[in-house]
């Protein structure tokens, strides 16, 4: 869900993140990042906290929290918003910052140039290596992708037997797979 709210905060906030900043282990033992998104505001919270002194402390909440996966501090009115994957994005609020949780990403990748995988399933549309292995991260049973960089294609797989390929196809292969 993390790549999914980071494409969806840099599309609509007009960037990439503008901070990482790693937290503490939180209780669940994991350490959080966060990319910020000035200006950018998320509607739907599932709770809030006032009279909050600064970012910094939203993002420890955050961190704690499970079921949060962006954060929005209101620096003029000292609240904190928690969201999950229910909520909205919306930009031109100079008081506000969103900040996306970036927590272990379980769809982590080895990828292999000049290679591919026989017996796939082509996704309609246009497809960069990213986009391609967000796909297969969505796909229930999907282990691997082959990508086409020359016509920008992408093959998602349920078994991560390679071959020898031309110099325009990659594979890319779950860690969790291998």
């Amino acid at each position: 869900m993390a790549m999914v709210w980071l494409l969806l905060l840099a599309f609509i906030c007009g960037s990439s993140g503008t901070e990482m900043e790693s937290l503490a282990a939180n209780p669940v033992g994991q350490n959080c990042t966060f990319s910020g998104f000035p200006d950018c505001q998320v509607f739907g919270d599932y709770s809030r906290l006032s009279n909050v002194k600064n970012a910094s402390v939203c993002k420890d909440k955050c961190c704690n929290d499970e079921n949060c996966e962006v954060t929005t501090y209101d620096s003029t009115g000292h609240i904190c918003f928690f969201h999950n994957s229910s909520a909205i994005v919306s930009t031109g609020y100079n008081n506000l910052e969103a900040f996306l949780k970036n927590l272990p990403d379980p769809c982590q990748w080895t990828v292999s140039h000049s290679k591919q995988i026989m017996g796939d399933f082509l996704q309609n549309g246009s497809w960069n290596m990213t986009t391609c292995e967000a796909q297969c991260c969505r796909t229930s049973g999907c282990k691997a992708i082959t990508y086409d960089s020359t016509y920008s294609q992408c093959y998602l797989h349920d078994h991560t037997d390679t071959v020898d390929a031309p110099s325009n196809l990659s594979v890319a292969v779950r860690k969790s797979d291998l």
